[in-house]
């Protein structure tokens, strides 16, 4: 019993709150980051771990944008239409593909909870590059 009492006395004293060393956590900070990196497509509600299950959609579709009034845009206004963040979106390829080029009206989201911020976001655009709807 004596010496259990003392092996609890040593564990006691080499490790209080006061005597912090990471090292004694063992944290693998490649592996935490891999659990962590996951793409989420508003479109779907989906999280995904591959970026080959993603692309890049414009909100306002190009094709859309030039049938209400891009097609009288100057090559750089085209440009900067196509490169415009606020228009840009990471989603899956299947919720890409389903939209194509059609307006709000013609494709929503699946997502119900991104509606709202889908309609606000598609009507900012329309705004700004004050296309014909």
């Amino acid at each position: 019993m004596r010496y259990v009492l003392l092996i609890f006395m040593l564990v006691l004293t080499t490790y209080s709150k006061d005597n912090y060393n990471r090292d004694d956590y063992q944290y693998d900070h490649n592996k935490a980051r891999k659990s962590f990196i996951f793409f989420y497509d508003p479109y779907s509600g989906k999280t995904f771990h591959k970026t080959d299950e993603l692309e890049v959609d414009h909100i306002v579709p190009l094709g859309l944008a030039h049938k209400m009034g891009g097609y009288l845009w100057t090559s750089q206004q085209k440009k900067d239409f196509a490169n415009d963040r606020e228009n840009l979106i990471l989603v899956s390829k299947t919720c890409n593909r389903s939209k194509g080029s059609k307006s709000i009206s013609q494709w929503i989201p699946k997502n119900k909870f991104y509606h709202a911020e889908y309609t606000k976001r598609y009507n900012h655009i329309i705004q700004k590059y004050q296309l014909d709807n």
